[in-house]
């Protein structure tokens, strides 16, 4: 693509909105880097769609450009200015408090267009995305990636993963690379290493209706907080695999996107040797937190329950047997968490793991604003029937209480699972 098809951007881009009452806030967007075999006219024309659409979708102010053209001028930084540690610099003398910067990579015929956000104060990534597409999709890709950042700016569910149309039908083939911008330019910025991107690691659950709640006709253990059961219709989504473990929730304590989790005794946070095992002792805030750092969400109630049982109205993920030591880390089952995925024989219907004890998982509830399920290795079998669920506030100090996140599919990447 030419790119005469878009328009430019300038040196750079100021937003400002108010993300504290105390003051105005600023978001400095700065023209993305050109690598591989990208061109710099167009890099920097996508960035000025990106910087577009970030402001449409979150409903931010431009600050006029040319008090940072002429800010760059006075100081001879429009050729020079490539380092993170210079954008910084500049983004606080225009009183930002946070910087956006990406790249535009090509390799063979895809394009990958990377965006992260630093804190200017902190110099910590916040957080990171990735979309890719062909030559003839890089509008979309810079839109999407503009919505997607905006967003998070916002504190809102992310939209979507643009999918390439033309990538899918085979028009370009695309590198199965981890393409993570350079941030580590300046040696002071290294402990905030952007986040891999999570391509792997999660299973797809189908559209179509399931048998959602208690069937009490069928299941007398049904308790007095389960749902009434009913046939219940569902868009397709991914869930992780398994349990978010201590070691994944560390990397995004370590970009500054996450606080620590309480350190007690039932927590496994900074415990030796528990790295594999899920995080616990965290709320349901820290959870989203956690989530939306990787570009995902909590998965609803409901979403997490056509994940563990599937279909068909079983109690638990493998079926109707009561759960055995094989199969769920419930009471009398050990002295605590196991590490994730331990027990491959409980797996789902659609191959997700410890859907049924180990620790309690948050879900957006039904009627309640977040609910747990699954059990956990302090409770009794019943507990981990996939229809049970609590919805008592736990504290952060609750070690029988971790998550796992999800995401939405578009109609292209559904449309590509159905033909593998």
């Amino acid at each position: 693509m030419s790119a005469r098809g878009f328009f430019s951007l300038g040196i750079f881009v100021l937003f400002a909105f108010p993300l504290r009452a105390e003051g105005p806030q600023g978001v400095a967007v700065y023209p993305f880097a050109a690598k591989g075999g990208a061109d710099g006219a167009t890099a920097e024309a996508l960035s000025s769609l990106f910087s577009l659409k970030l402001q449409e979708a979150s409903g931010v102010r431009i600050v006029a450009e040319d008090v940072i053209k002429d800010l760059a001028r006075q100081q001879a930084l429009e050729q020079q200015c490539g380092t993170e540690a210079c954008q910084i610099d500049l983004a606080k003398q225009v009183h930002a408090q946070k910087l956006v910067r990406g790249e535009l990579l090509k390799v063979g015929g895809a394009y990958y267009v990377t965006a992260l956000v630093l804190d200017l104060s902190s110099k910590k990534t916040l957080f990171t995305d990735k979309v890719t597409g062909a030559e003839g999709e890089l509008p979309q890709l810079a839109e999407n990636l503009g919505e997607r950042v905006a967003a998070f700016l916002s504190g809102k569910e992310l939209p979507p993963r643009f999918e390439s149309v033309l990538l899918l039908n085979g028009a370009s083939t695309a590198p199965a690379l981890q393409i993570v911008p350079a941030v580590a330019d300046v040696p002071e910025t290294t402990s905030a290493a952007a986040p891999a991107f999570w391509q792997g690691g999660m299973v797809e659950v189908p559209a179509g209706e399931f048998w959602y709640g208690c069937d009490r006709k069928k299941d007398p253990e049904c308790g007095k907080n389960d749902l009434l059961a009913k046939p219940f219709s569902l868009k397709a989504f991914r869930i992780d695999r398994t349990e978010v473990s201590v070691a994944d929730f560390s990397k995004c304590v370590g970009a500054g996107a996450c606080k620590e989790p309480e350190t007690g005794p039932p927590c496994n946070w900074r415990k030796p040797g528990r790295e594999n095992d899920p995080v616990n002792c965290v709320s349901a805030k820290a959870a989203e937190a956690y989530c939306r750092w990787r570009g995902k969400r909590l998965p609803s109630e409901a979403e997490w329950e056509k994940a563990a049982r599937g279909e068909d109205g079983r109690k638990f993920p493998w079926g109707d047997d009561p759960p055995s030591c094989q199969l769920a880390n419930t009471l009398n089952c050990g002295n605590g968490t196991m590490p994730v995925g331990s027990l491959p024989a409980g797996a789902s219907p659609y191959g997700a793991l410890d859907m049924a004890g180990n620790i309690w998982e948050w879900t957006t509830g039904t009627g309640e604003p977040y609910v747990w399920k699954g059990g956990a290795w302090t409770n009794y079998a019943q507990h981990a029937r996939s229809s049970f669920r609590r919805w008592d506030d736990p504290g952060p100090q609750n070690g029988g209480v971790g998550f796992r996140c999800a995401e939405s599919l578009t109609p292209i990447q559904i449309r590509n699972s159905r033909k593998q």
